[in-house]
C-alpha cells in the first residue's frame, strides 16, 4: 500500500489535499484508529455509504483522485499507481484565470491576508536568517510599520519548504523573501543574502496592494446598498 501520510506531507506545498474516508462498517472505531496511528489528514465516515455509491466503489482500498478543478481524472486506482497518478497531476498547471491554490504552509496568512486585505510574505531561511530579516524591520520603525501595515508574514524554515521555494522560482533553496497574493500567486522574490532595510522597502512597497480610494469605495457601497435596500456603516481609523 502507499504510504498515504508520507505522500500528504511531502507534496502539501504543492498543492495535495489528502482525505480519508471510512466504509460504512467499523465506522465507531475509526477516531481511536486515527490517534492511534497519528493520520495527519482529516478521516470522514461514511456512514450511510453515500459517497461510495457515488464513486461506484466496489473493494477496499479504492482511491480517486480529483484535479484542481474537481473532476475525477482516475477512479479505482490499484496501490502502486497512488504516488505516481498524483506527481502527474500536481505537474499539470491551474486551469487559466482560475485562482491559485494557497499552499498550506501560507494557509493561515493568506486567510488574514484576505480579511485585511493585504499580501503574504514568506520568508524562507534558517532560524538565524530569519532573525537577522527580524532585526532589519525592528531597527527602522517605517520599515516595520510597512511590513505589519500591508503584510501577513510567515517565517518558515528552509529545509522544510524546498518545494515550496521551488514552486516559487527560487533555485538551490535559498534563503529567500516570496511575496505571494492572498490567493496564492507568486508576487516576487529576493535573496536575504546580503538584504539591507532600502532593499527590503523596496521589495515591500514594490509588490504591496494599490491604494484604494475611499470615495470609490464610498460610491459603490452606495449603490449596492440602494440595490440591497440597505444601510452603509463607515468606519474611520488608522492602520494601527
Amino acid at each position: 500500500m502507499p504510504k498515504l501520510k508520507e505522500l500528504s506531507a511531502k507534496h502539501a506545498d504543492q498543492g495535495l489535499v489528502l482525505i480519508g474516508v471510512h466504509s460504512m462498517r467499523g465506522g465507531e472505531k475509526m477516531p481511536a484508529f486515527v490517534k492511534d496511528k497519528a493520520i495527519g489528514y482529516p478521516v470522514a465516515w461514511d456512514r450511510k455509504g453515500t459517497l461510495a455509491k457515488a464513486f461506484g466503489v466496489d473493494g477496499y482500498p479504492d482511491y480517486q483522485v480529483i484535479d484542481r478543478s474537481g473532476h475525477v481524472r482516475v477512479a479505482d486506482l490499484v496501490n502502486g499507481a497512488v504516488e505516481e497518478t498524483v506527481l502527474a497531476l500536481l505537474e499539470e498547471p491551474a486551469p487559466a484565470g482560475e485562482a491559485s491554490a494557497v499552499p498550506a504552509a501560507l494557509a493561515g496568512a493568506a486567510k488574514t491576508a484576505t480579511m485585511k486585505d493585504t499580501q503574504v510574505l514568506a520568508v524562507f531561511g534558517s532560524a538565524a536568517e530569519n532573525a537577522a530579516v527580524r532585526a532589519l524591520t525592528s531597527k527602522d520603525r517605517a520599515l516595520g510599520t510597512l511590513l505589519r501595515n500591508e503584510y501577513q508574514t510567515a517565517w518558515l524554515e528552509t529545509s522544510e519548504h524546498g518545494a515550496l521555494l521551488a514552486a516559487a522560482g527560487v533555485e538551490g533553496g535559498a534563503a529567500s523573501l516570496v511575496a505571494y497574493s492572498a490567493t496564492g500567486k507568486v508576487l516576487g522574490s529576493r535573496p536575504v543574502a546580503a538584504l539591507d532595510g532600502a532593499g527590503l522597502s523596496s521589495f515591500l512597497t514594490k509588490h504591496q496592494l494599490a491604494r484604494k480610494d475611499a470615495i470609490d469605495l464610498w460610491n459603490a457601497a452606495l449603490a449596492q446598498a440602494k440595490r440591497e435596500q440597505k444601510r452603509v456603516l463607515v468606519h474611520l481609523g488608522t492602520p494601527w
